[in-house]
C-alpha cells in the first residue's frame, strides 16, 4: 500500500507498526524474560509456567525462533529460581 506524500503522521506510524511491530513492546517482553525471577514462596512449577508464558510471547512476536525456545527456557529457569530448586533442577534437567 503506497501512502503518498499527503499521508498523515498517524497513518505513517500505523503503517510502520503493521510492518515492523511495536519495538517498545518487543523490548519490554525480552526484558521481562531476561530479568525474570521466582517470587518468594512461589512454587517452582508456577514460576516455570509464568516464564514459559513470557517466552511464548517472544516466539509469537517473532523475537525468538521456536527452535531456540527450549534452550532459553531451560537456562532462565535455572537462573531465575531460588537456591534449593536450582540445585535440584541442575541435576535433573539436561
Amino acid at each position: 500500500m503506497h501512502l503518498g506524500p499527503g499521508a498523515s503522521v498517524t497513518t505513517i506510524i500505523s503503517k510502520l507498526d503493521s510492518i515492523y511491530g511495536n519495538m517498545v513492546e518487543k523490548k519490554e517482553i525480552l526484558s521481562e524474560f531476561y530479568s525474570f525471577r521466582q517470587k518468594e514462596f512461589e512454587a517452582c512449577a508456577h514460576s516455570s509456567c509464568r516464564l514459559e508464558d513470557i517466552l511464548s510471547k517472544t516466539v509469537h512476536k517473532g523475537l525468538v525462533p521456536s527452535t531456540q525456545s527450549d534452550e532459553m527456557l531451560k537456562k532462565n529457569v535455572l537462573q531465575g529460581t531460588s537456591v534449593y530448586p536450582k540445585r535440584y533442577l541442575q541435576t535433573h534437567i539436561r
